[in-house]
C-alpha cells in the first residue's frame, strides 16, 4: 500500500493520488508494498527503493540514512493484520 504525504500549514496531510502528484508529496509511505508499487514510486521520485532483503541487513544504528537529496527511514513495527489502519488528517 502506498500512502503519500505534502505538508499544509506545518502539518503532513495526505494526497488522495499520491503517484499523481509526485510534486507535492514530501513523504511516501510504502506499507507491504508490491513489486509494481515499489516500481511505481522509484519512477514518480527517481529514487531507487531498497528492496525488503536490503532493508532488512540494515543496522539497527543505521535505519535513517540519506543518498543524495533522499531521506529513508527503515522501520520495524509491531502490527495486528485484523486492525485496519487509519489515518486522520
Amino acid at each position: 500500500m502506498i500512502t503519500g504525504y505534502a505538508t499544509e500549514m506545518g502539518r503532513l496531510v495526505p494526497v488522495s493520488e499520491p503517484l499523481g502528484e509526485p510534486e507535492r508529496v514530501v513523504w511516501y509511505d510504502l506499507l507491504a508494498p508490491t513489486v509494481r508499487e515499489e516500481r511505481a514510486v522509484a519512477a514518480a521520485t527517481g529514487i531507487e527503493i531498497p528492496s525488503r532483503a536490503e532493508m532488512e541487513e540494515i543496522e539497527e544504528s543505521s535505519r535513517f540514512y540519506t543518498d543524495g537529496e533522499a531521506a529513508f527511514l527503515t522501520a520495524t513495527l509491531p502490527g495486528n493484520r485484523a486492525a485496519r489502519l487509519r489515518i486522520d488528517a
